[in-house]
């Protein structure tokens, strides 16, 4: 590959031979990626300071300018040639590719191109037409703070991505997100192109990793284009160290990403043929265009009639700018998909099979964890043409799942002589969790499983949530959500972590998962292994969410059996025993609190009071809903009180703290005449299940206390003189194990 990209002149030559139609072909397609870029750069700029757009490109006045400009333009501006480059290789090649972009101040570029040459839904470009009235609705949108409906196609929310800006694929508001996660994207005869920011690489953990993970055997190309500042020799340096191959380019010309845009993929493709004989090894070096533009316009700080300056030299004829549009949608006349409709965007992914699991045996103690080993192994070999990802984040080591690394194998390179694993791994192992979670949150054509904690997860809290929101925001307007749900399996929580010490004991990212979406974000709390199996298949049988399983680490005893968990896993909720006119309802979140509530329910029962006990599977079905689509998925009133019928005097024990939960459930609330919460108080150690339940006031004794609290019994009606010492603090509390 050249060490530099940018000669309009040399390329132009290259591209047009006299006496070859289809290289004057080329020559009109390079001429319209000029046009576009010069007229959409004249929109973006009037997006930021113009009311009114006079398509006809007479100067504005006065009562078109704005009160105030608004938008990053400098950076706006920066995108529209990168963006019109990727059309330009799409028309040049008759390949369409997908794109991804990690700043969301180039959404504005992407709405300027594609309003201008036609590349949006007919939704948005009914709303904005080319026309002077519909680029001036655009241009009053962008920004604005005008209330609009939430299906709304109007740019009213600003600089940020959206599923209406061309078959977008995420927000890239969060810097680093696009650099982890874009290598496990494509699958092979894909190919993605990504527009990165400076502060993507490097700036962030992870994110220099993208030559490490990628193979051509399982992947797809990827063309990389970064941005950075003034100092390339620097950036370029460091790309090296990195495991990059960086090639300069001129980030005015879309002529040159165009040209960069095909070459980056005929090097990687290059090199995977040298990696297959044997003449290189993985990690490849990854071709990357690093981006470098001229000094940009000198905007005015104020609206002021002085954009007409700028705008004047960059303004297209309406009739050469048809022609360019047309010039640059070839995609019908070349036999290949639209950008907006890139396969990225449309996704075909098939239902996995999902492998029957045989009943478990009453005596079977393993932890739920072994049991899923158990069943992701056969989903795996039911399964071949699903691409797998089964992520370790942080701490948690591969031998959770023994079973499943033996069989997928963790990915290493063949400069880790001394690491277990195969350079085709399908494990992804990585100390830094966002990076870790990244290949599961980008292999959307395939099946996924990540590895978490619950302490150190809360720093995957932007990842997973990104994905949730504009999946759901895609939902709501009409676009496809067509990938696999992806469980994220809590194994080690506040209550069973206990060798850190209280510092690595909180519920923080279950709680602020359990606040997101329910539609989209649920939350499940399996109460043993049928229901942790159960809970899993259910996750793989839905679409587009990311669903955080909290599962037990260590062994539990069976309290269902399989068709009692797939009902439970379904409805999010199970009855585990039920008196006639219960006197005591005790409900459980979590299966640690579901066995004190038990052992509670046994000595209720001994002392003749009846009582039900019920494990909630999935708190989020049973809170009050935040909006619409919420509504749609959460259970009205009726079902719930089917479910949970009214009683006087209901307790609630819960993995969370318990003013979370109070919250949540607080519909619960209207259907007892007493209703107590039990939950997490920040008290723990270096302790056992037991001891950090007794530290949270959450054994048995505990709930009896309660109990007999809400009911004014004599303690001593329920507990003998040891255990009420024991649960006032004044005795061992080794008698209430």
């Amino acid at each position: 590959m050249s060490a530099r990209i940018g000669q309009r002149a040399d390329y132009w030559q290259s591209a047009v031979q006299p006496g070859k139609p289809e290289q004057q072909n080329n020559a009109e397609l390079l001429l319209a990626a000029e046009r576009v870029s010069r007229m959409a750069k004249w929109l973006v700029i009037n997006m930021t300071y113009a009311r009114n757009v006079h398509l006809d490109g007479r100067p504005l006045t006065a009562t078109d300018l704005k009160g105030r400009p608004a938008g990053n333009t400098s950076a706006a501006l920066r995108y529209v040639p990168l963006y019109v480059g990727y059309l330009l290789a799409n028309a040049l090649s008759g390949k369409t590719r997908a794109w991804l972009m990690s700043c969301d101040a180039g959404s504005v570029a992407v709405d300027a191109v594609n309003v201008l040459i036609g590349n949006a839904d007919e939704s948005q470009l009914s709303c904005y037409s080319m026309s002077d009235e519909g680029l001036s609705r655009l241009c009053r949108d962008y920004f604005s703070d005008e209330v609009t409906l939430p299906e709304s196609v109007h740019a009213a929310n600003g600089s940020a991505l959206r599923p209406h800006s061309a078959a977008a694929l995420a927000s890239g508001v969060h810097a680093g997100n696009t650099a982890r996660q874009f290598v496990h994207m494509p699958l092979p005869g894909q190919e993605l192109v990504v527009f990165l920011d400076q502060h993507d690489l490097g700036s962030q953990p992870g994110t220099d990793w993208g030559a490490y993970w990628w193979r051509g055997e399982d992947s797809g190309l990827v063309m990389p284009l970064l941005q950075v500042g003034d100092d390339f020799a620097a950036a370029t340096a460091l790309l090296n160290e990195q495991g990059f191959n960086p090639v300069l380019v001129d980030g005015d010309d879309p002529i040159a990403i165009a040209r960069v845009i095909i070459e980056l993929g005929e090097n990687l493709q290059e090199q995977h043929r040298r990696v297959i004989t044997g003449e290189i090894n993985y990690p490849v070096r990854m071709p990357l265009a690093v981006i470098h533009f001229s000094p940009s316009f000198e905007l005015p700080e104020t609206s002021s009639l002085r954009v007409n300056e700028i705008l004047q030299p960059l303004h297209v004829p309406v009739a050469l700018l048809e022609q360019a549009a047309d010039m640059l949608n070839c995609h019908a006349r070349q036999r290949r998909t639209a950008a907006k409709d890139h396969w990225l965007c449309q996704l075909q992914v098939s239902q996995p099979e999902l492998p029957y699991f045989a009943p478990l045996e009453p005596f079977d103690r393993r932890a739920p964890i072994d049991i899923i080993d158990d069943w992701i192994c056969h989903l795996v070999e039911q399964n071949p043409f699903h691409r797998f990802r089964i992520v370790h984040t942080g701490y948690c080591t591969p031998c959770l799942m023994p079973q499943s690394l033996t069989l997928l194998n963790v990915r290493t390179s063949s400069d880790e002589p001394d690491r277990a694993g195969s350079r085709n791994g399908a494990v992804i192992v990585a100390a830094n969790e966002e990076s870790a979670v990244a290949a599961a949150l980008a292999n959307k054509q395939g099946i996924n499983l990540v590895l978490a904690q619950e302490a150190a997860g809360i720093s995957l809290y932007r990842s997973l949530r990104r994905e949730a929101v504009f999946a759901r925001e895609q939902s709501a307007c009409g676009c496809q959500t067509n990938w696999i749900a992806v469980p994220i399996l809590i194994t080690a929580h506040v209550w069973d972590n206990s060798r850190s010490g209280l510092c690595q004991q909180s519920p923080a990212l279950t709680e602020a998962w359990l606040e997101e979406m329910s539609d989209v974000a649920p939350v499940y709390f399996p109460v043993d292994a049928e229901t942790a199996v159960a809970v899993t298949e259910f996750v793989y049988s839905q679409r587009a969410r990311v669903a955080l399983v909290v599962l037990p680490g260590s062994a539990v005893p069976l309290v269902t059996n399989t068709e009692q968990a797939m009902l439970a896993a379904a409805r999010g909720i199970t009855v585990i025993s039920q008196d006639d006119d219960p006197e005591f309802q005790l409900i459980a979140i979590g299966a640690y609190q579901l066995a004190q509530v038990q052992r509670a329910a046994v000595r209720l029962r001994e002392r003749g009071y009846r009582c039900s006990v019920i494990s909630i599977l999935e708190p989020g079905r049973f809170r009050v809903a935040r909006d619409e689509r919420e509504s749609d998925y959460i259970y009205d009133t009726d079902t719930l009180k089917f479910l949970i019928p009214d009683t006087s005097i209901r307790l609630l024990v819960t993995h969370v703290h318990g003013d979370i939960a109070a919250g949540l459930l607080r519909r619960l609330a209207d259907g007892a005449e007493h209703f107590h919460v039990m939950g997490y108080c920040n008290q723990g150690g270096t302790l056992d299940v037991f001891g950090l339940l007794y530290a949270n006031h959450q054994t048995w004794a505990h709930v009896l206390q309660q109990c007999a609290l809400a009911r004014n019994l004599d303690m001593a009606d329920l507990l003998n003189d040891a255990e009420l010492q024991a649960v006032t603090g004044r005795g061992d509390p080794a008698v209430l194990r």
